[in-house]
This record gives structure tokens, C-alpha cells and sequence, in this order.
């Protein structure tokens, strides 16, 4: 007889227990007992009332319930797991089973932790949280510190300057420890710039570079103006000897590291020298450039010159005085218009010179000049700063004929009109301001010098408000037995004030000078003196400050042994 496969399956009641019987035992060795009655329990292998179901797709799900018709009810849904992620299936429409896992990929950010995601916050991951914001649970040595978890991480964590521990729980040795180590050369451990100690553990007014310039010929070279431009790049003006042609004025640009990008010399066609005094920036990046300039018969002429930051001409104004003598223009400053104020002195025969200031249109065009004659004798204007209404204030010395020189300073409105005016006589002597600016509030800051009897000239630093208010005063004497003399002015964007000039040191010869104050009272926070090598005059004869980040830039000459003045220009940290 051939042998015909059993099928597990469900009987119907109605033939009895011996059916029940023969399908249990049916290819079983097992024999069920005539006590298995229909109320008892049966196992089979496939289609239970009561039992679960597994189906897999693409993904795997897991489901269960009573479905006296078929594998579940149609319309259903349930849950399925994907290797990406969670999804969902969809019972067939007759009921037979149920559809594909339609997966959904995993998604770092929703709050649910899916597929490879070892954590997900939601809105909360982060790469310094706990959990990253690649979905990752923060470990020490991965680079990336994790709030409230980790004090640091630098990847390597050997305690190393700068770097972080092992385990991640504390920093190692760093700027702002209050503890001097690795490459710093102090901590102080606060975050005050400029107090002796930087932010960065560099001393404060110390120095970053030096570039120095010996001229074409032998002879000497001096700069006279310095200024920061828009891209933090540094413009140097000034004059070098040319022999047959004397002094040319000089002009340079260098990167805020001390690399020079260009430069340039202007030759008049005088016999009389060519000297580049002062420089500032306009709004768009130019470069506007003063100073005195020789023509052929007619001696210095005061000189001003618009270039773009190439260094192309884009206009220059010459102007020579009644008397065809001495002109110079010595100060510039620029206004929120882009006008330009120019400051200097023009020769007359009767009377010597006279104060001069210019006001310029950006395309060169003069809007207006005053001419100020004091009285029988020499009146200069040194500086020029713009306050924030486009007033400006210029600041020099007018003669005396009883007391020689004293300090002056004028107060202009936009049109040319005197506003204010202030003079003062300290002793029997020359009493001069060199220079002039101006902080955020609008306050004045004049550097020169002053006169002693004993002493010769100290150098001279007032604060005014901006109605000529004197706030405060300082007068420096050098252990030296000459003159002190303050030459430069520029206030910072925290409205620390650096001035800068010569002292004369105990060898009697002068060193350059920059010192660093406070704005309340005036009083140092530090000083910087640069004496060269050589026996001669070393001057710090301009100052600026980068605004952007208060690094300091003055610019003068020194001399060094068996050499002329050669120009000079250092940066210091703020």
C-alpha cells in the first residue's frame, strides 16, 4: 500500500473523538488516550485560533490577536523592525496576511533611537552634549567636549600645555592659569588686556616685529605718519635721502606680520626736501597722504595726495603760499563724509609762518581753508582729529612774544567756523602740542611738550571734554638731561590712550618712547623704550592701533653704530 503524507489539520467536531485520535496520531509514535476529549487541549503546527505569527518582508514584525478568519483583519496595521529603523504593515485586504514592512530610515534628531544610533536627544544632540549630533554616545578621546560630561577633550589627553587630561576631567597646563608655562611669557590669570600681563600671556607692550628701512643712498631715512587700514594693513610714510636729489618722501604698505607689499618715493622738482608727514584712510580703503613738496623756485608747498590701496595716484592738491617759503602740510583726518581736513602752515614774509587747515571734498576739491596768524611769529598746526558730529579740532602751538610758543588747540565746525579756542603758556619756553585724538565719547587727547626751567621740555599729555573741558593732565621728565617730547596720539577700542615720542636717557641721547594709559586719570599702565644700538636720536615719531584687535604700530627712526637714521616701525602688543 503506498504511503500517503499526513496533514496536520483541524477536525470537525462532529466525528468524534476517534478522528481526534487518528490526526494526532497519525505519523506520531505517539498515541493519545481516549480521555482527550473535545475540551481538551490540542497543539498543531500551522493555523492556531489563539496562537502568533511572525512575517518578514523587508523588515521583520512581530503580531498577534483572534482572527477566526484568516491571518488578521484586513485594514490592520503593526509595527515592523528594519535595520534602519522602525516601520510599519498593512494587513491584505483579504485578510490572508500582511503586506511588506514599509521601512523608514533612521533619522539622528527625531528623540528616537533607531538603527546604527547609539543615542538621539532630539533637539538637544550636539557635538559638546552627550549625545553628539552624529547620534553617537560622547566618549573621551574623540575630540569633542561634551557638556556635563567632559571638562575637555583634545583627542590625544596627556596632559600636555594647552591640551586636556586623561579621562577628560580636567584641562592641562594653559594661558589663563595664573601659572607662567609652556611658551607664555607671563599669567596673570584674569582677563584684563594691557594691565602688565595680555589675555594672550604676552607682555603687555612688548614687542611682535620690527621692519627697518636704511634708504636707497647713505643717508638718513625717517618716518612721520603711521595709520591701520580696513584690512588691518599697515601704512608707513615718511622721507629718505637720495643722493642729488635730497629727501624723497616715502610711502609703504605692509601686512599687519610685517611683510611689505609695496612702496613708492615722490620726487618734486625743487631743491628742497620732499617729506611725507601724515597719512589716513578713508571709508572705502584709500589712502590719503600729506606732507611738503618741493617745485623748482617756490620752496616747500604743502602737498596732499589721494591714492587708491595700490598705491595709484587718484588726485593730488598742491598749494603754495604768498610768500613761495616753507609750506608744509603736516596732519590729516577724515570725516564720515569722506572729507578730508589737512592741517599744516603756510610762510609769510612779515610775520613768519601762519596756522593753515583745508577741507577737501573726497574728489579733491577744496570747500573751504582758514589761514590763523596769532601773532608776529611762528604758529604751526601739528594735528587734526574728527569728532563723531564732523567737527574737527586742531591742535598746535601760536608764538608769543613774551614766553615764546604755547600750547593751542581749535575747536571747527563742519563750515570753518572757530567753535572753541584754548592756549596755555606752562613756562618761559617752547610749549608745543604734536599731536591729537580722539576717543568713542568725543573726548580730546593732545600730546607735545611743555617747558621746564629745570628739566627742558617734559613730555605733555591733556584729556579735554568736548567743549575744552580739562579733565586731566600728565607731564613725563626722563632721568635725562634733555628734551622730552611726546610726537604721537591714538586711542584704542577700549579707550585706553597710547602716546608715543623720545626720552632722553642717561647717556644723553634719545631712546624711542610708548607708553600706554589708563582713560580715567591718565596714569601708565605700561611703557615701551627702544634705545638702538648706534649713538643717536631714536624717535617714535607716530603711533596707531589696529582697531580690530588693539595691537599697536609706532613708527619713527633709529640710529645704529656707524650708520644714519634709519625708518623704523615696530609693532607691540596692546
Amino acid at each position: 500500500m503506498p504511503l500517503v503524507p499526513c496533514r496536520a489539520r483541524a477536525l470537525p467536531m462532529a466525528l468524534g473523538v476517534a478522528a481526534l485520535v487518528f490526526a494526532s496520531a497519525c505519523g506520531d509514535d505517539t498515541v493519545s488516550s481516549a480521555s482527550d476529549s473535545a475540551t481538551g487541549s490540542t497543539s498543531a503546527a500551522t493555523d492556531t485560533e489563539t496562537g502568533t505569527s511572525t512575517t518578514t518582508e523587508t523588515g521583520t514584525a512581530t503580531a498577534s490577536g483572534t482572527d477566526s478568519a484568516g491571518a488578521c483583519t484586513p485594514g490592520m496595521t503593526q509595527e515592523c523592525t528594519c535595520e534602519s529603523g522602525m516601520g510599519t504593515q498593512e494587513c491584505a485586504a483579504d485578510g490572508s496576511g500582511w503586506g511588506a514592512c514599509e521601512c523608514v530610515e533612521a533619522v539622528c534628531g527625531d528623540g528616537v533611537v533607531a538603527g546604527a544610533e547609539e543615542c538621539d536627544d532630539g533637539a538637544s544632540n550636539a557635538d559638546d552634549a552627550g549625545c553628539t549630533s552624529a547620534c553617537k554616545v560622547a566618549i573621551c578621546g574623540d575630540g569633542l567636549v561634551h557638556a556635563g560630561v567632559e571638562v575637555c577633550d583634545d583627542g590625544v589627553n596627556d596632559g600636555s600645555y594647552n591640551g586636556c587630561v586623561d579621562g577628560c576631567g580636567a584641562r592641562g597646563p594653559f594661558c589663563g592659569d595664573g601659572v607662567t608655562n609652556g611658551p607664555e611669557a607671563c599669567d596673570d590669570g584674569d582677563d584684563v588686556q594691557g594691565n602688565g600681563c595680555n589675555i594672550d600671556c604676552r607682555e603687555s607692550g612688548s614687542e611682535v616685529w620690527t621692519e627697518k628701512y636704511t634708504g636707497r643712498d647713505a643717508g638718513d631715512a625717517r618716518a612721520h605718519g603711521v595709520a591701520v587700514d580696513l584690512d588691518g594693513n599697515v601704512i608707513v610714510v615718511g622721507e629718505q635721502f637720495v643722493v642729488g636729489e635730497g629727501a624723497n618722501m616715502w610711502i609703504a604698505k605692509f601686512t599687519a606680520d610685517g611683510e611689505l607689499l609695496w612702496s613708492q618715493t615722490v620726487i618734486g622738482n625743487g631743491s628742497f626736501a620732499d617729506v611725507a608727514r601724515g597719512v589716513a584712510v578713508d571709508s572705502d580703503g584709500n589712502y590719503v597722504v600729506v606732507g611738503e613738496f618741493a617745485v623748482e623756485g617756490e620752496d616747500g608747498n604743502f602737498w596732499v595726495r589721494k591714492m587708491d590701496p595700490g598705491g595709484e595716484e587718484i588726485w593730488t592738491d598742491i598749494y603754495n603760499g604768498p610768500s613761495n617759503l616753507g609750506d608744509s602740510a603736516n596732519a590729516v583726518a577724515i570725516d564720515s563724509y569722506d572729507d578730508i581736513w589737512v592741517v599744516g602752515e603756510e610762510y609769510k614774509l612779515i610775520g613768519l609762518k601762519n596756522i593753515v587747515v583745508r577741507k577737501y571734498g573726497a574728489d579733491g576739491t577744496l570747500i573751504w581753508d582758514d589761514v590763523y596768524d596769532h601773532k608776529a611769529g611762528n604758529d604751526r598746526a601739528h594735528g587734526v582729529a574728527v569728532l563723531s558730529d564732523d567737527t574737527a579740532v586742531v591742535a598746535g602751538s601760536v608764538y608769543e612774544p613774551i614766553g615764546l610758543a604755547d600750547l593751542w588747540v581749535r575747536r571747527y565746525t563742519a563750515s570753518g567756523t572757530a567753535y572753541w579756542t584754548k592756549q596755555w603758556d606752562n613756562a618761559a619756553g617752547n610749549d608745543i602740542v604734536r599731536a591729537v585724538a580722539r576717543d568713542a565719547d568725543d573726548n580730546v587727547i593732545l600730546v607735545g611738550e611743555v617747558y621746564e626751567p629745570i628739566g627742558l621740555a617734559n613730555i605733555w599729555t591733556r584729556k579735554l571734554t568736548d567743549n575744552g573741558i580739562t579733565t586731566w593732565t600728565q607731564v613725563y621728565d626722563s632721568a635725562g638731561s634733555d628734551n622730552d617730547i611726546g610726537r604721537g596720539a591714538a586711542v584704542a577700542p577700549d579707550g585706553t590712550i597710547v602716546i608715543a615720542g623720545q626720552e632722553y636717557t642717561a647717556n644723553d641721547f634719545a631712546a624711542a618712547w610708548v607708553r600706554k594709559l589708563e582713560p580715567a586719570a591718565g596714569d601708565a599702565m605700561w611703557t615701551h623704550v627702544h634705545d638702538g644700538d648706534g649713538a643717536g636720536q631714536d624717535i617714535a615719531r607716530a603711533v596707531a592701533i589696529d582697531p580690530n584687535d588693539g595691537y599697536i604700530y609706532a613708527a619713527g627712526q633709529e640710529y645704529e653704530a656707524g650708520q644714519f637714521a634709519t625708518l623704523w616701525l615696530r609693532k607691540l602688543t596692546p
